[in-house]
């Protein structure tokens, strides 16, 4: 008996802590080029790597269903450093809060304000781009309608 309520207990935060949403303001998302994408989830207020993929497959599928296509594919994935741009008085922060502190062609290029942007405080982000595909996506590629129905 003792087990089974063990089991049971177990079962019901693993299944609570699945249920941790991301809050908007953390998620950035643009267009690369083409039918490319980037989107970056910031792994601040208690959200982990795996949580924060999980809102980026969930963005990508909202945006390749957004820009009218079907399927996407995620051509590239890394975990970078963002720093916060600015505070916000109010609890929920601006969508422009965080920015990529790092990219690789312009690493070295950064501007007198944008090097103060870097010693500002910094938190891990995962990005992922992603190439959207209206029919015949390779077969890596998620079907948009179906990942949000899971």
């Amino acid at each position: 008996m003792r087990f089974v309520l063990l089991a049971c207990l177990a079962l019901l935060f693993a299944c609570q802590s699945q249920s941790v949403r991301v809050p908007v303001n953390q998620i950035v998302s643009y267009p690369l080029e083409g039918n490319q994408f980037v989107v970056l989830v910031v792994q601040d207020h208690g959200i982990t790597e795996d949580i924060a993929k999980q809102a980026a497959l969930k963005k990508a599928a909202q945006i390749t269903l957004d820009r009218h296509f079907h399927y996407f594919a995620i051509v590239s994935e890394s975990t970078i450093q963002v720093a916060k741009a600015s505070e916000s008085s109010t609890p929920h922060l601006s969508e422009s809060l965080y920015q990529e502190l790092l990219e690789e062609e312009e690493f070295g290029q950064q501007s007198e304000e944008e090097r103060e942007i870097v010693s500002q405080e910094t938190y891990p982000a995962t990005r992922i781009v992603i190439e959207c595909y209206k029919d015949n996506p390779p077969s890596s590629a998620y079907d948009a309608h179906q990942f949000l129905k899971t």
